[in-house]
């Protein structure tokens, strides 16, 4: 049996919390802050994504794509802000935001600045455009030359999605953060680094908030906590749907607003590449579990052994 010895070699390997990197991320999102102020923009930011969760993962070597990044929320008020709309406040963010010899790109949920060297990526920030309503935050949805009716502003809530990874006991908080990890490695080893049958991380965020259950019960130190029981029962309980009350399709709820399912883009071939590929890690943890780890080092890829 995969040991809790083991669970946590794994996720040291995996885990980004590299000071230098993280400290990297920092002066990356000072610069380009720094640059929006300069160009006029008032707001006030705030971390959000997996870096605010604490939920990050090294970027595989082998992937072309893969870089290290940190999400930031610009929060805008004033009644200049309430009279424009989603694409008018990102083309201000976007034009702020562009330099000499950067690349800036203008994604359907934020604006995103990159950082490249001999053409791999290395760093970005992503700047998602909210603005202060009275009842909440809304953010700024849509592609850069979209149609009027695939623009929004969509209610969100990113901060309380931080605040929902920390509502358990601290062993048990720090335990769904090493499920999160552990999922996330899985995906990044299993899928192409782009298309939509690869579940975002925030998709394996929402599922596990959905479904973990701190192993053991009781309280415990970081050494007796059962990892692989806890990333087990995750994986079972979202196939349960699909194994025993034959649904057809795998649901990935935000837990806070917009409540929107992160996996509904996703077309039928797709849903069944996903839930045929966590058919198979759910036969590798059982495995693991009789003393058999083969099947899920090749699931999680080098950072196991």
């Amino acid at each position: 049996m995969a040991s809790q010895t083991d669970m946590l070699r794994f996720h040291r390997n995996i885990k980004l919390d590299n000071y230098d990197e993280n400290q990297t991320l920092r002066e990356k999102r000072e610069i380009v802050l720094k640059r929006l102020r300069e160009r006029g923009l008032r707001f006030e930011p705030f971390n959000q994504g997996s870096y605010a969760m604490g939920t990050g993962v090294l970027p595989l070597e082998s992937d072309p794509t893969g870089d290290y990044d940190i999400d930031v929320g610009l929060r805008f008020g004033g009644p200049e802000v309430m009279s424009m709309t989603p694409t008018q406040l990102k083309q201000l963010v976007f034009e702020a935001a562009s330099w000499p010899n950067q690349i800036v790109l203008w994604r359907k949920n934020c604006i995103q600045v990159q950082w490249v060297a001999q053409g791999k990526p290395l760093y970005h920030v992503d700047l998602a455009c909210y603005r202060v309503t009275t009842y909440g935050l809304e953010r700024a949805v849509g592609k850069q030359h979209a149609q009027s009716d695939q623009v929004k502003w969509e209610r969100s809530d990113p901060e309380a999605l931080v605040k929902a990874l920390s509502d358990l006991a601290p062993e048990a908080n720090a335990q769904r953060r090493r499920v999160i990890r552990a999922l996330k490695r899985w995906k990044d080893v299993n899928f192409q680094a782009t298309g939509n049958a690869r579940p975002p991380g925030v998709a394996i965020t929402a599922l596990v908030l959905a479904h973990f259950q701190p192993l053991p019960y009781a309280s415990a130190t970081e050494g007796q906590m059962d990892d692989l029981g806890a990333l087990r029962h995750v994986v079972d309980q979202v196939l349960l749907p699909i194994q025993y009350y034959r649904s057809v399709r795998l649901r990935a709820l935000l837990p806070v607003p917009p409540g929107n399912d992160i996996l509904a883009k996703q077309t039928d071939e797709q849903q069944q590449q996903l839930i045929a590929k966590l058919g198979k890690l759910q036969a590798a943890l059982n495995s693991a579990k009789r003393d058999d780890d083969r099947a899920l080092a090749a699931q999680l890829g080098s950072a196991w052994g």
